[in-house]
């Protein structure tokens, strides 16, 4: 039921993810002409932020669009989590036997995790990395992060975040590079 949900929910934020991808193809051709902007104005950063924001309405972009999916996520991601913390017919319901026997717990391996932080990279290099060094080592280090927060949710969580991921990259793998949406 958790692999079909998280199926249908990537089916639901479709819309949503194309016009994130879209988006941020467009900040990573921008990512040029901020550099020399931060070049040339790197002694006043209220000059600097305000020809940045000039320049992403120039070219119609919004630098929080790719937070977007995300954020409208969360409730849903919330919402499984409370259903797993409090459902009782949850309790022990097993994904595969000998390995995770209560989805309502955590990994007992911290495989599932591991997995998914995995996932998260592959996912981000196939969106493209940063030119900003700083921007860089914050992509990079996201996926490690996640994967240690996520070691102590229940495993029908990681779960969730898992197969949402898995469905992700097929969808930037077949539909964006594939049909050129990007």
């Amino acid at each position: 039921v958790i692999i079909v949900f998280a199926f249908i929910m990537n089916l639901v934020f479709m819309p949503l993810t194309i016009y994130s991808y879209k988006s941020m193809r467009k900040m990573q051709q921008l990512q040029p002409q901020i550099i020399a902007l931060q070049k040339r104005y790197a002694k006043d950063p209220r000059k600097l932020n305000e020809e940045i924001m000039n320049l992403y309405r120039k070219h119609g972009v919004s630098p929080f669009s790719g937070c977007l999916p995300l954020l409208i996520q969360l409730p849903i991601f919330f919402a499984l989590y409370a259903v797993l913390e409090s459902t009782l017919e949850l309790r022990g319901a097993v994904f595969i036997k000998g390995w995770i026997n209560d989805l309502s717990q955590p990994d007992p391996y911290f495989a599932l995790p591991i997995i998914m932080g995995i996932l998260m990279f592959i996912q981000q290099k196939l969106q493209g990395m940063p030119q900003d060094p700083n921007q860089r080592m914050f992509t990079l280090m996201m996926p490690i992060l996640i994967t240690i927060i996520f070691f102590r949710f229940p495993a029908g969580i990681v779960l969730y975040w898992t197969t949402y991921n898995i469905f992700s990259i097929a969808e930037n793998l077949f539909i964006f590079k594939r049909a050129k949406i990007v």
